[in-house]
């Protein structure tokens, strides 16, 4: 979870024309990060808000949405639907990473 100061709020209204095209940049540089990795993942920029579904390809059941917008604290993130913080909208390696590990399929005992 992230501090105060990175704390996003991506929130339900429609952005800017701007900040929706900088949201599905941003969106669309970490689709093209994940699927260098095998990953599936498709921009919905029709959407409220523009989203990125990612799927893990091993395990289609572990999906999530991933939204890009500012933070608090200035900059952009990439975020959870639940508004925790990634990483930085820059960092798209770092950001893929996180992805990957939260969304991975775990043996059971693991």
């Amino acid at each position: 979870m992230q501090d105060d100061k990175q704390a996003p709020h991506p929130g339900d209204t429609q952005p800017p024309a701007r900040d929706r095209d900088t949201a599905i940049s941003f969106l669309t540089d970490l689709e093209a990060e994940l699927r260098r990795h095998g990953w599936t993942a498709e921009l919905a920029p029709a959407s409220k808000s523009p989203t990125l579904l990612v799927r893990n390809p091993a395990a289609a059941i572990l999906h999530e949405h991933v939204l890009a917008a500012p933070a608090r604290g200035g900059g952009w993130w990439l975020w959870w639907p639940w508004a925790d913080g990634i990483a930085p909208a820059e960092e798209v390696a770092t950001a893929a990473g996180r992805i990957m590990h939260v969304l991975r399929a775990r043996e059971p005992g693991q």
